[in-house]
């Protein structure tokens, strides 16, 4: 079998089915060092160009990887397919007022769950041999060791707050404008636990809408600050 070298690969001909659409929806515009670190540190696992799978441990070990590579090479991916499904979500938000709040919320989860996949790799990445593959209280351990407290937790916590706030909080408060759903941005919902603060009852209604926004534009904005983030973090990898 005729080998191919990894720089023979591009994402956009030889990436699989989501990575090859993706790469023309965002990476290739917003996070290129997904392709880089792809073309370094996972073709040379895979069957290719037999096919994108990986390899048999027995044959990773003849080419000095490990399983630990590959845990790292999957962390790489889940974060793509974590910001895929945001950017579609991204694509539909216009919709009914009922959706949004949902739609929002998952959007949310999904950026904060491609940065828990980035805590994981970056530290696996930096000391492979101090945490054991596919074992996921490992992969909180590594998360955990990037938990800075003196610097407000982990990166992105802001966004990690947001996500707690409307998954595990009280409902925020919504203003409808027209058949857009606005609620608190980002570092604002706090200030809204109160619901009157927002009702047409409210003599302050109006000073206080300047903090509600269409949920479209907090996930844009949270999307923007996570994909600046791993394109940023990628660099050096």
């Amino acid at each position: 079998m005729k080998l191919h070298k990894p720089f023979n690969y591009n994402l956009e001909n030889n990436g699989d089915l989501f990575e090859q659409a993706y790469w023309q929806f965002f990476i290739k515009d917003r996070f290129p060092n997904y392709e880089k670190f792809w073309l370094k540190y996972v073709v040379p696992l895979t069957n290719r160009p037999d096919n994108v799978h990986f390899k048999t441990d027995a044959e990773l070990e003849k080419i000095n990887k490990s399983r630990t590579n590959i845990c790292i090479a999957q962390l790489n991916y889940s974060i793509l397919l974590h910001l895929g499904r945001c950017f579609r979500i991204k694509t539909i938000l216009e919709s009914d007022p009922y959706q949004q709040y949902d739609l929002l919320l998952e959007g949310i989860a999904r950026l904060v769950g491609a940065q828990d996949n980035a805590l994981e790799l970056l530290e696996r990445f930096k000391n492979p041999n101090d945490y054991k593959p596919f074992e996921e209280k490992e992969g909180k351990r590594a998360r955990d060791k990037l938990y800075d407290k003196n610097k407000g937790g982990f990166p992105l916590q802001h966004i990690r707050d947001y996500r707690n706030n409307l998954l595990h909080g009280r409902m925020f408060p919504s203003i409808i404008d027209g058949t857009k759903l606005c609620l608190p941005e980002i570092g604002k919902e706090g200030l809204y636990l109160d619901w009157r603060l927002t009702t047409n009852s409210s003599l302050s209604r109006e000073e206080h809408k300047k903090n509600f926004i269409p949920v479209l534009r907090i996930l844009e904005k949270a999307w923007d600050e996570t994909i600046d983030y791993l394109n940023n973090a990628w660099v050096n990898l």
